[in-house]
């Protein structure tokens, strides 16, 4: 049976426009077995998941930067709770959901009783920078329970310099210490929204038995 996971329902983004790329539809951070991710395709095109990562990298905390990938430049803080891991060579077809777990398949089933469609330790694979042996953190907590950030991006390898995020999620709330990300100032990338904007926006942070849901396909600028 799968535990009650649908107890903390919460918009990602203010609701304008359609998504017409890949989003996050849900995310649970406790306990260690339970975290994961979920991406969905809103589209009515298959996607191929091999140049998209995820990551949750905040460079106001860490000093890292996960959009410095291209040049592996103070990318990654080498820690054991932080990853930045790419998808395999996969598809996602239109309305197709695929889920991740963070740790290992064992440890996911144990929790919900079913396997995940991937995870992050056993299916996705090392971004491989700074000539680090491995950008996918081993930690039993790789997601920060009461504040951090998840970010899902893309990097056409080899022919730019620029990642280009596709959805972006932070939590914890007002008060509490803050992840994120604010690219303002950094060549190649348009002005991010400040961090106090940001921090004042975040969710707050939830309990076991609960996830953060997706509740509409619908999206502004990622804040």
């Amino acid at each position: 049976m799968i535990k009650n996971i649908f107890l903390t329902l919460a918009t990602f983004s203010f609701l304008i426009a359609e998504a017409d790329h890949i989003i996050f539809s849900r995310i649970t951070t406790t306990p260690n077995d339970a975290e994961m991710v979920a991406i969905y395709n809103p589209t009515s095109t298959t996607i191929n998941l091999s140049k998209y990562y995820l990551s949750d990298v905040s460079e106001n905390i860490t000093g890292s930067h996960y959009y410095n990938l291209p040049s592996g430049i103070d990318c990654f803080p080498e820690s054991g709770s932080d990853f930045i891991a790419q998808f395999p060579n996969i598809d996602i077809a239109p309305n197709q959901t695929i889920t991740i777990g963070l740790h290992d398949a064992a440890s996911f089933n144990n929790y919900y009783s079913i396997n995940p469609d991937i995870t992050l330790q056993e299916d996705m694979l090392s971004a491989d920078v700074d000539g680090s042996d491995s950008t996918i953190g081993s930690n039993s907590n790789l997601l920060i329970d009461n504040y951090e950030s998840l970010i899902l991006f893309y990097w056409d390898d080899g022919n730019s310099q620029i990642v280009q995020d596709v959805d972006y999620f932070v939590w914890g709330g007002p008060g509490v210490p803050y992840y994120g990300i604010n690219k303002t100032g950094v060549d190649g990338y348009l002005d991010d929204t400040s961090f106090d904007i940001q921090a004042n926006n975040a969710l707050e942070s939830i309990d076991e038995g609960q996830s953060y849901i997706r509740n509409s396909n619908i999206e502004n600028d990622h804040i």
